[in-house]
């Protein structure tokens, strides 16, 4: 069906509802619609009537459309006027037409994960890519090609009984498409790199409702800004992404109780500066809850066993409860799984090295903030997870190859600090503290000498309201550039996120 139908029928269906609901005089009192529900219900019935048969549209009240909006953290929930659930990318590019024309907010989700309110969710029309769930593995030419509605437990699941893995989220539950989209930390990123640098191509469906492939050779430019610069320039409906070998690894986690972290934290700088096999890593969570704080050593070798003492000095610590094994690959995801909660915000403080007297402050922010906002705002729980990377980790890219990050000269590693809490009551109060350990954290790496200022900070982490340029650095005006090409008219600006 061509536009100009669609703004036929669109303008047919707004006048009659205006028309069918203007201010009415009853009992004395006015009674008035608020124009936007009114073009957005509108706009949900337009799209009703030209998607196809296989796409459908869900409104509140129904198990469908509850399905469509949930988030895995309840705080980045949003009530849409309709949910809408496209069969293929023509569907969608019906879809981005008429939100275009109407400016009609609306949101998109893979997975559903995004923990920042708004940047997956909306008021407006929510789409979800539940039925672009199509994977196939195309062995001849080493890659997968993988449905923007899956999660990267559809993709383990399919590969890893092959012997075959690809660079994929850490933990159960996490979609390709937002994980890919903001440049994707895996277990395996020293080895292989970021998502990013191992993605091959993209079907994209641009904001005028065009059907387009991405990749190094085709719309580079346009390739560039989708690895790092999530949906500016479209919505992405399938990733291509190289494939690895991949055997049993060896990992698990060593739970450290409060009295031994800082015998811990030694122990952790020792691996940091003296290991650099690309197959071995670990993430240390630092955690309060319920009254209690312990760290939680997260290690992994890719391989089903690791060199001898590379990892005994986390094995062997003092009332150390450890659970390591050989294990499939996608075994590890279920190890140090994020406890689910209503609500939670997560933010990123950046740091080039650790040493012990930063890792002793990090655990002692972790304990200060837990205790007060479990006190004060009904916490739940508070992690602090310090990610381990080597220092040439951003090397399997090249210096311009992605929108993020801005300077791959220049490593930074992320720790990744996240507040959750039980009442709505609260949900503003949480913000602050949060500001405030960042912040602490950030001053206390300055006064080693770091320079963290300037790092770019990892997408898929940060809370809301961050200036772009502490994201994407000198990349930011290329990316604006990009965005003029594919989305000169602000589409994409309607849905929620890092918009340049």
């Amino acid at each position: 069906m061509p536009p100009s139908i669609y703004t036929v029928i669109l303008l047919l269906e707004i006048v009659c509802a205006v028309l069918w609901t203007q201010p009415a005089v009853l009992s004395k009192q006015r009674i008035f619609v608020d124009d936007s529900n009114v073009i957005t219900d509108s706009a949900c019935r337009v799209i009703s009537s030209v998607i196809s048969s296989e796409a459908s549209v869900h409104y509140p009240g129904s198990p469908e459309y509850r399905t469509d909006i949930h988030h895995w953290s309840g705080f980045a929930i949003e009530e849409s006027r309709c949910s809408i659930r496209p069969a293929d990318a023509n569907d969608l590019g019906r879809i981005l037409q008429i939100l275009g024309w109407t400016k009609t907010p609306f949101a998109i989700t893979g997975g559903g994960h995004s923990q920042n309110p708004g940047f997956s969710s909306t008021t407006g029309i929510h789409i979800t890519m539940s039925q672009f769930n199509k994977l196939q593995h195309n062995e001849e030419e080493g890659t997968i090609d993988i449905g923007a509605g899956l999660r990267w437990d559809d993709v383990y699941g399919l590969l890893n009984p092959k012997g075959y893995t690809v660079v994929g989220g850490r933990v159960n539950g996490v979609g390709v498409a937002g994980f890919t989209l903001g440049g994707g930390l895996s277990w395996i990123t020293n080895e292989r790199g970021l998502t990013i640098d191992t993605l091959v191509s993209c079907e994209v469906v641009l904001p005028n409702g065009t059907v387009v492939d991405a990749s190094a050779d085709v719309n580079p430019d346009l390739f560039f800004g989708l690895k790092g610069g999530f949906n500016n320039f479209g919505i992405v409906t399938r990733f291509t992404l190289q494939v690895f070998p991949q055997s049993d690894i060896w990992g698990g986690a060593i739970i450290v109780p409060e009295s031994q972290i800082k015998q811990a934290n030694q122990a952790i700088v020792n691996f940091v500066d003296t290991v650099r096999d690309p197959k071995a890593t670990m993430n240390i969570i630092f955690e309060y809850a319920e009254g209690s704080m312990n760290a939680i050593i997260i290690v992994f070798y890719n391989a089903p066993e690791p060199p001898a003492g590379m990892f005994d000095e986390v094995l062997h610590l003092n009332g150390g409860i450890v659970q390591v094994s050989s294990m499939p690959f996608s075994s590890l995801l279920a190890v140090g799984q994020p406890r689910n909660t209503p609500r939670r915000i997560q933010d990123v403080a950046p740091v080039q090295s650790y040493s012990v007297p930063l890792l002793n402050k990090v655990a002692n922010q972790t304990k200060y903030w837990g205790s007060y906002l479990e006190k004060h705002h009904s916490g739940y729980f508070f992690d602090y997870v310090v990610e381990v990377f080597l220092p040439d980790y951003f090397n399997h890219g090249s210096p311009s190859s992605s929108a993020w990050p801005a300077d791959r000269c220049t490593v930074h590693f992320p720790i990744n600090i996240v507040f959750a809490w039980y009442d709505q009551a609260h949900d503003k109060a949480v913000y602050d503290p949060l500001a405030q350990t960042v912040n602490k954290l950030k001053t206390d790496a300055e006064e080693e000498g770091q320079e963290v200022e300037n790092a770019s900070l990892y997408p898929n982490i940060v809370v809301a309201g961050k200036p772009l340029e502490k994201l994407y650095g000198s990349n930011l005006q290329r990316l604006r550039e990009v965005r003029d090409v594919y989305d000169p008219t602000r589409v994409m600006n309607l849905a929620g996120g890092w918009h340049f």
